[in-house]
Formats: structure tokens, C-alpha cells, sequence
């Protein structure tokens, strides 16, 4: 079942567990350095859940005319089942109820599989942005609902 969810210390713990393995990279996701506060700020919280327990989960931004997800993420053994694309079509959806008419999304460019995967999912590049002095470290896309 995907729906919004106050469950901030869950969600804290899922997003860590599912970007552990970016530790591999030279720059390890900043999610890892993320407190539960951090959670606590966004406007909403969807969450991807397997009975009563969280198995993936995303952070919602409001803006006037779009929403912006950030931290996707399912938990490692629960991938390949469609549960990413279970929360951003929640997403979706949850974006033109409130009358948005884009999401915005931005991925780390060094892992191989983000890009793809939003790009498949409809989602177009509309730039980069630098972190850590890498200039394109940061892929900016959009959806136009």
C-alpha cells in the first residue's frame, strides 16, 4: 500500500538502509548524514508499505504549481518489484489532486541506474548542478503533468 505517513524515525531509517551502498562511491550520498529532523521539515511523507511495515518512501515539497520528491528510496530486498514506481505514481497522482502541474526530482549523476529509471518513467533532464566541486554531480529533472 503507498500513502502519505507521519512516520518520520521509520522513514529516517528506511532512506539510510536503502543509500548505505552508496558508500562505494568517492562521494557517499548525504543522505547519510541526514537526521531524523531532516524528515520532520518536508511538507509530506509517502511511504510504500508491506503490512504494517515501511518498506520505502520518498519526501514531499509543495511548491505553487509543482511538487518535488526527494529521497526515493525502497528498501534493498524489496527492489525489482515496482515499488519505486508504486510511490511515484502516488506521487503523481497526489500532485494533480492538488492541482500541480509538474514534479520535480533531482538524482546523484554517478549512479548508473538513476537516471534511466526517470527517464523511463516519463521524466525529462533539465539540468546539473554541482556538489562536493563536481559540477555535474546533481541531475535535475522534471515531469509535466
Amino acid at each position: 500500500m503507498i500513502q502519505l505517513h507521519e512516520h518520520v524515525t521509520a522513514a529516517h531509517q528506511v532512506t539510510r538502509s536503502a543509500f548505505a551502498e552508496s558508500r562505494r562511491y568517492s562521494f557517499p550520498s548525504s543522505a547519510l548524514q541526514e537526521r531524523v529532523e531532516d524528515f520532520s521539515a518536508a511538507d509530506a511523507l509517502v511511504g510504500a508499505f508491506v503490512g504494517n511495515r515501511l518498506i520505502g518512501n520518498a519526501r514531499l515539497s509543495y511548491g505553487e504549481a509543482w511538487i518535488q520528491f526527494s529521497r526515493l528510496a525502497v528498501l534493498p530486498a524489496h527492489r525489482g518489484k515496482g515499488w519505486g514506481r508504486a510511490i511515484l505514481t502516488f506521487i503523481e497522482s497526489h500532485a494533480r489532486a492538488r492541482g500541480a502541474r509538474e514534479v520535480h526530482a533531482t538524482a546523484r549523476s554517478q549512479q548508473p541506474d538513476n537516471r534511466p529509471y526517470y527517464l523511463a518513467c516519463g521524466y525529462v533532464i533539465t539540468g546539473y548542478s554541482e556538489a562536493y566541486g563536481i559540477a555535474d554531480l546533481r541531475t535535475h529533472l522534471v515531469k509535466t503533468l
